[in-house]
């Protein structure tokens, strides 16, 4: 009988999409659940017999979903951003320092591994052909940031032992990440005083079946989409007029560990979706403000995460 206590769950970057690379590095990452499931199109026979039996089942394509539950720690995540944002980290930009990632158009893809290690028969569940969908977190209050990744991939295998040549790297153990030590601006200026900020970034894959194979080609990938939600004090009009006036504004936010490393989410152009002022009783009276990011013209992005500090 498996426990979660002793599983694990690791990553490798494949040079061709469902390949498992020659000689495998795989990087342990800490993940707080893992629900990628396989599926498969079902569909049963029509044909009509006395005995009002069903004749027969047939498997159709096959297909894997699902996410992978993490909390935003420093150094752990940096693979997982360049999957997601479809772009490359390029060192000491825009300073010395200062690495910078831009939303580009680059797809990627992984092996990963999830290991029972409590389990005697087939231990490793061996996902090829991982694609990165979205990634949404929440920053409230509370001192953890907890994110979700989801992603869609080609097939799963059970088996005995890891792919030959195999490496296991051991988990970075970054220091956790929050908003306590860091900044919440809009349009260049301090934002009044935020509650929570929700932020997902989604790349729309979708499966590409196709004859002769039961499995995905590699996935087909929309626009980058880029929405949220700043939750703030109603103290003035300023952001609910900026909403009534199709005003288009800036949002910048910055997440540190208690080692100072800092990342910072820029997004040069937004436009509020929502202004939901709601008066419910006699307390604080909260403005949430959904918004979506889009080209900014000047940066040519929708998106900018900036890492600072080793």
């Amino acid at each position: 009988m498996a426990d979660g206590s002793r599983f694990s769950f690791s990553y490798c970057s494949e040079d061709s999409y469902g390949v498992i690379a020659d000689s495998p590095e795989f990087q342990t990452i800490n993940t707080a659940g893992v629900s990628i499931k396989p599926a498969k199109e079902t569909q049963t026979s029509n044909i009509i017999r006395s005995d009002r039996q069903i004749a027969d089942l047939y498997y159709g394509t096959e297909s894997l979903s699902g996410d992978i539950k993490l909390e935003l720690r420093s150094h752990e995540l940096d693979d997982f951003f360049e999957y997601i944002f479809c772009g490359e980290w390029i060192k000491d930009t825009p300073e010395a320092g200062v690495n910078e990632l831009r939303v580009g158009q680059t797809k990627r893809s992984c092996t990963c591994v999830g290991h029972f290690s409590d389990m005697a028969e087939k231990p490793y569940h061996i996902y090829t052909g991982i694609a990165f969908n979205s990634l949404s977190f929440t920053i409230s209050p509370e001192a953890k940031i907890d994110a979700t990744l989801n992603v869609i991939g080609q097939k799963v295998t059970l088996s005995q032992e890891l792919p030959d040549n195999s490496k296991v790297k051991a988990p970075q153990n970054g220091k956790p990440l929050s908003l306590f030590r860091g900044y919440v601006r809009e349009s260049g200026a301090d934002l009044g005083i935020v509650t929570e900020i929700s932020l997902e970034i989604t790349n729309g894959l979708e499966a590409r079946h196709h004859l002769m194979s039961k499995h995905t080609l590699q996935p087909s990938m929309q626009n980058s989409q880029v929405t949220g939600t700043v939750n703030v004090y109603f103290e003035s009009p300023t952001y609910l007029e900026k909403f009534l006036n199709e005003q288009s504004s800036s949002l910048e936010f910055t997440i540190t560990d208690s080692a100072d490393v800092e990342y910072t989410f820029v997004l040069p152009r937004i436009l509020y979706t929502g202004a939901d002022l709601e008066v419910s009783g006699p307390g604080s009276i909260l403005l949430p403000l959904p918004f979506q990011a889009v080209l900014d013209p000047t940066t040519n992005t929708n998106l900018i995460l900036r890492k600072k500090g080793a």
